[in-house]
């Protein structure tokens, strides 16, 4: 291989390396400049391999605005390779499709359990679908046609709703993690919300707390779905039980403005929604001078490490994330191996899952 190939493939490479990293088509990468400078190459060995890139449809250039990703990110299932590994192999596909990268804390795990139960016996394919673009149902319809059942992690997009009643309503197998809305009914395995908010309000209020908050970014649109919903309802119903006001906060500027206020009671404790809620309010609190835990108590849900080095203290609950992909790829399973039964015993299935799930002690308050 001669230097200019060599150079080439580098600035290949490094592109390619900030695709799967996370973005997807229409995403703005570096300026040739900015790739110039970072891989100390030439600006004419940048834009000839870009050029070649473009041709084969990994980036898009646009001589006024700039580089993007193209459309080549959203077929990273390859239908083709899928069928020979088929054929070779004899063995169905199952997409692993998520809005977070495989690699992530919250996902890995549970997919770690998942493939614990079927990579012998499947071809599992992972699909890291991007949130907030515009072709989610399209990766999602490919990733359908392409496999004969997937597991998925949801984050609701319009369209991509529509695909997924389009796929129920033919029965494809689809099996649910962690959370549903309320328009679709469709197999689901997630952590016990009620046991775990109950938990967590039991550790507060055992520590003397009486005026807790619930705390929700943007309630209107998250509260359709099933694991929100129902923590929120817990919390109402423990702070009823226990003869005390519930609140409900959906922005960290309410919770700091209700703070400042300096009520006779103001709230001493807040349940966040999850942990990087409970993060992000963590951050404006203390850019607002209000201090954690001295002044209020964060508590949070799934048991994820902070974003930031600053030694934060809240109290999480542990979901337990692997023994939900096990469960997962149990009721996949049950699935593929058994289609004459259809939806109904699916469903039966899937309520037995989460009912052995309630039975298990896989929720630990973590005082971090």
């Amino acid at each position: 291989m001669d230097k200019q190939s060599k150079k080439s493939n580098l600035v290949r490479k490094y592109v390619c390396s900030l695709i799967e990293q996370g973005l997807r088509f229409g995403d703005l990468l570096p300026s040739v400049s900015d790739i110039c400078a970072t891989l100390h190459i030439s600006r004419m060995t940048v834009l000839r391999t870009l050029r070649q890139m473009e041709e084969e449809g990994i980036v898009e250039c646009h001589k006024r605005s700039g580089t993007y990703v193209g459309k080549a990110v959203l077929y990273q299932i390859n239908p083709v390779t899928i069928q020979r590994k088929r054929h070779s192999t004899g063995k169905k596909t199952i997409t692993l499709f998520s809005p977070e990268p495989h690699s992530s804390e919250f996902a890995k795990e549970i997919f770690d359990g998942v493939s614990a139960i079927l990579e012998d016996d499947y071809i599992l394919v992972k699909h890291h679908y991007y949130v907030n673009k515009c072709h989610e149902d399209e990766e999602f319809i490919n990733a359908t046609a392409s496999s004969d059942g997937m597991i998925l992690i949801p984050s609701y997009p319009a369209g991509l709703r529509f695909a997924i009643h389009k796929a129920l309503s033919s029965n494809y197998p689809l099996v649910f993690i962690d959370c549903l809305t309320d328009d679709i009914f469709c197999n689901f395995v997630g952590m016990n919300n009620t046991h775990a908010v109950f938990t967590l309000m039991n550790k507060l209020y055992d520590m003397g707390h009486r005026e807790i908050g619930f705390f929700c970014n943007n309630p209107q649109q998250n509260f359709t779905r099933s694991s929100v919903k129902m923590r929120y309802e817990a919390y109402k119903i423990f702070m009823r039980q226990k003869k005390l006001n519930p609140f409900l906060f959906s922005s960290p500027e309410m919770v700091v403005q209700d703070w400042k206020k300096q009520y006779i009671n103001p709230v001493s404790a807040l349940v966040c929604n999850n942990d990087n809620m409970a993060y992000e309010l963590y951050d404006i609190l203390k850019k607002a001078g209000i201090r954690v835990p001295q002044d209020i108590s964060l508590t949070g849900i799934d048991d994820l490490n902070p974003q930031t080095d600053d030694q934060i203290k809240i109290t999480t609950i542990r979901q337990p994330k692997l023994s939900i992909g096990l469960q997962a790829g149990l009721l996949m399973k049950e699935l593929l191996e058994h289609p004459e039964n259809g939806n109904r015993l699916c469903n039966e299935f899937s309520v037995k899952l989460r009912i052995l799930t309630e039975k298990k002690n896989w929720y630990r308050a973590v005082r971090i």
